[in-house]
């Protein structure tokens, strides 16, 4: 479960997976909340009026801002494109929609002193990156 700031006036969200079929139902009060975890990629929450959210793994309380974000890392899952994420890295010539979003979520992550925000697949391609730049490929 993790706390998270919902800014606009109450409301209902559902829970619903990467087919759009509703998993749960929940309440939002304006202020603090607490929801589930997303742990898999394509999951989402949707409020009432339709806006799509996200509350990934982290720690702290999540800001309304950084719920506006579905990230999905799987495609960097693979050694050849944690090679080209490393080489996009180094070179910050980032051209690719993925490695923004990684480096986004990384800059977030440095900036906030935390793990505050671990979308699913992020922590892998950390640790996977961080073991590459002691051991190349």
């Amino acid at each position: 479960m993790r706390q998270f700031i919902y800014p606009f006036n109450p409301t209902h969200a559902t829970l619903k997976d990467p087919y759009g079929r509703v998993r749960a139902s929940f309440t939002l009060q304006n202020g603090t909340n607490t929801l589930p975890e997303l742990e898999s990629a394509g999951f989402y929450y949707e409020s009432q009026d339709g806006a799509r959210f996200y509350i990934y793994k982290g720690s702290g309380v999540l800001e309304w801002e950084h719920c506006q974000r579905g990230y999905d890392f799987s495609s960097l899952t693979k050694p050849p494109a944690l090679k080209a994420l490393d080489q996009a890295l180094q070179a910050k010539s980032l051209d690719r929609q993925s490695f923004r979003d990684f480096v986004q979520v990384y800059d977030l992550n440095i900036e906030k002193g935390a793990e505050y925000l671990l979308p699913p697949h992020f922590a892998k391609i950390d640790r996977a990156l961080a073991f590459t730049l002691i051991t190349p490929f």
